[in-house]
């Protein structure tokens, strides 16, 4: 299996993820970038923080958007 895989969702068109092997060596590569940090959201499917998507997810959008406004933040802040 390739590092991407293309998957079918709801409304019928397809989606590309990133495959289920190829996921722990990009953690890890980010793990050793320090400016770099990888978040998952167990139980989300893609597009979860997207308010008008059949995959919403309030709680998860909600940490999302909160790491990225810290990220944003910290990042304009220098």
């Amino acid at each position: 299996m390739g590092k991407y895989q293309e998957v079918r969702t709801d409304d019928g068109s397809f989606a590309v993820y990133v495959a289920m092997p190829a996921k722990t060596p990009i953690k890890r590569a980010m793990a050793e970038n320090g400016n770099a940090t990888v978040h998952s959201y167990p139980g989300c499917n893609h597009a979860f923080a997207r308010h008008t998507g059949h995959h919403y997810d309030s709680a998860a959008a909600e940490l999302a958007n909160l790491r990225t406004y810290e990220l944003f933040r910290r990042a304009l802040q220098d």
